[in-house]
């Protein structure tokens, strides 16, 4: 099936409550659905809300999400003596399943991508809000944005990346994505890996340059800039996603080389000077073939960046969604071959089925493939 996130569907507000003199509730509304948005997690799952002011925790309480949920309220009352000197602004709430005993439990809405690779044991995602501001009179709320943490294996880091909550998918983080960062992680300090002419390219003590294309909210490009740091990362997308990604760039540790934001439009006929087309030895997509509408597009893009730099591993992820983005593969055909695929594993929920629905294709996996230039 895939992975669930936390999602703030009404981000944290702040309000007085009735009663004695300093009493506030912070109020927002939460749910889990897939990386589209399209299915709520339809298991039972405890999930912890914690309240907190810079390193200090105000308040911690268990909610559950039950079978059959859309949505949940979740209310955080708490007395503001226990804010520290920064006041109402500056709260974040933070969201995350209740580990088990074996888990142990890291910080609050923080998730180690090495239990997404190889291994999935994580189903659903941590969330956390941005920080509480003054927005009118006696009025604080966080905004529309809400904060992924995922804790790298190789350097130990947590990478933070802020993505959407609104109805623009682009801006969201995806599965394919999602894993795509895990495997990067996962081999980064390993002298080799399932796709053996990736790896040849990846080297931490080297330089290389890396393009990738729909990056949206620069996830996998910011994972590959932070666990290979001599490398350059090119993170490319449409101009209305450069906000999102150049806001994530900030997050990244000052230690990273180079790693900047490129508008690439896929239905232009050139690539922008910016963009090093004949010396970059990694392209790599994520997620990009959902919508095969811009799919000729897109292999159009492979082409032009390729045309004059034929060895250059183009690296897809792809979670198999629909049988109609079979298109992106025939596409590919008439330039490039594959030359290497391994597959990583999804979680599933407890009434995955195997079955086809209507040419919407179960996904067990996402696969992984690098092209080369025929």
């Amino acid at each position: 099936m895939g992975f669930f996130y936390l999602k703030f569907l009404k981000p944290p507000q702040l309000a007085p409550l009735k009663g004695p003199s300093g009493s506030f509730t912070l109020t927002t509304v939460f749910t889990i659905t897939s990386d589209l948005g399209d299915v709520y997690f339809t298991d039972s799952i405890d999930i912890r809300a914690t309240l907190s002011s810079g390193s200090a925790i105000l308040l911690e309480k268990t909610i559950s999400w039950t079978n059959g949920s859309q949505f949940v309220r979740c209310d955080m009352p708490f007395q503001s003596s226990k804010i520290p000197s920064t006041g109402l602004s500056g709260l974040v709430l933070s969201l995350s399943p209740v580990p088990s005993e074996v888990e142990g439990r890291l910080a609050d809405g923080i998730d180690e991508l090495c239990r997404i690779y190889p291994d999935p044991s994580i189903q659903v995602v941590s969330a956390s809000s941005s920080q509480t501001k003054l927005k009118g009179k006696n009025l604080f709320a966080a905004s529309h944005l809400v904060e992924r943490r995922l804790k790298l294996r190789t350097t130990g880091d947590v990478l933070k990346v802020w993505e959407e909550t609104g109805e623009n998918i682009a801006g969201h983080v995806w599965d394919a994505g999602i894993i795509l960062s895990a495997y990067l992680d996962h081999y980064a300090d390993k002298s080799s890996g399932p796709l053996t002419k990736l790896h040849s390219r990846l080297n931490r003590k080297e330089e290389f340059t890396a393009i990738e294309l729909g990056s949206g909210c620069g996830l996998v490009g910011l994972t590959l800039a932070t666990v290979y740091p001599k490398s350059t990362v090119f993170l490319t997308d449409l101009s209305e996603a450069e906000e999102l990604c150049r806001r994530n760039l900030e997050l990244v540790s000052t230690t990273t080389s180079g790693v900047d934001f490129c508008v690439l439009d896929w239905y232009d006929t050139a690539i922008p000077e910016t963009i090093p087309k004949d010396t970059a030895d990694i392209i790599l997509a994520a997620d990009c073939t959902y919508n095969t509408g811009s799919v000729p597009a897109l292999v159009k893009t492979f082409e032009r960046l390729t045309e004059n730099n034929r060895d250059a591993v183009v690296l897809l992820a792809h979670k198999p969604r629909h049988d109609s983005e079979r298109l992106f593969f025939e596409l590919m055909e008439d330039n490039f071959d594959i030359v290497e695929r391994t597959d990583a594993a999804l979680p599933k929920t407890s009434d995955w089925e195997d079955e086809d629905d209507g040419g919407q294709l179960p996904a067990q996996a996402v696969n992984l493939y690098t092209f080369k230039r025929k």
